[in-house]
């Protein structure tokens, strides 16, 4: 299959997979997401830049609850509303229908580690150093 958009490369999981905090207990799946992350931010890297990636994050590695998390919601979609490009707008989506999925306390945690390893890969894969 050749990926036409960013839930392509996640299709094998759901959004309820990636902050289901007993897919981070299993070694094979948390290998599954690493490497579906990874593979989304080889080509989505240079689409949103690092500053607006780091601006969301740091948004969201303040929110300790479901409640601040959800409530940062907004705030991704003025950052959404912003952005130029149909592929960034793609990144700020699928977060923002993560954020969506998020209810209960003990989503928070494989929450911050899907985030975390989005925005380090994003780093890595990011050429334009933006």
């Amino acid at each position: 299959m050749d990926p036409k958009n960013l839930n392509d490369y996640f299709s094998d999981l759901t959004i309820e997979d990636l902050i289901n905090p007993e897919k981070y207990l299993n070694s094979n799946d948390v290998i599954s997401i690493i490497n579906c992350i990874e593979n989304a931010m080889k080509v989505y890297a240079n689409v949103i830049t690092y500053t607006q990636f780091r601006n969301i994050y740091g948004i969201l590695q303040k929110a300790n609850t479901v409640a601040d998390i959800q409530k940062a919601r907004p705030k991704i979609a003025y950052i959404h509303a912003r952005l130029e490009k149909k592929e960034a707008k793609e990144v700020t989506f699928f977060i923002m229908e993560i954020i969506k999925k998020l209810t209960s306390e003990n989503q928070i945690k494989p929450f911050h580690e899907f985030m975390e390893t989005m925005v380090a890969f994003h780093k890595q894969y990011n050429t334009k150093n933006n």
